[in-house]
């Protein structure tokens, strides 16, 4: 099965359900497919279109802790020579 099929069982187990599919629709050897393209199930649902991305949202939030550690290193690296 490729990538591209995933998404479609996905997206025809959604039309089929009226809902988000769930790991429990699909037989074991269909999720650890999923799952190993995708990684965590969210992840899959976002990819198939059916949940709303939120890559962005992550990536955001990554970059604000990296800066965030950046400006406390350089806080604590100031205030060390200001005691000496």
């Amino acid at each position: 099965m490729t990538k591209e099929e995933c998404i479609i069982l996905l997206q025809n187990k959604q039309t089929e359900t009226g809902r988000f599919p769930k790991k429990s629709d699909f037989t074991y050897e269909e999720v650890a497919l999923i799952k190993g393209f995708f990684g965590p199930w969210p992840h899959a649902l976002e990819e198939a279109g059916i949940k709303e991305s939120k890559k962005e949202q992550r990536l955001q939030k990554a970059k604000e802790k990296h800066v965030k550690s950046k400006i406390n290193r350089r806080n604590a690296k100031i205030n060390k020579s200001e005691v000496l």
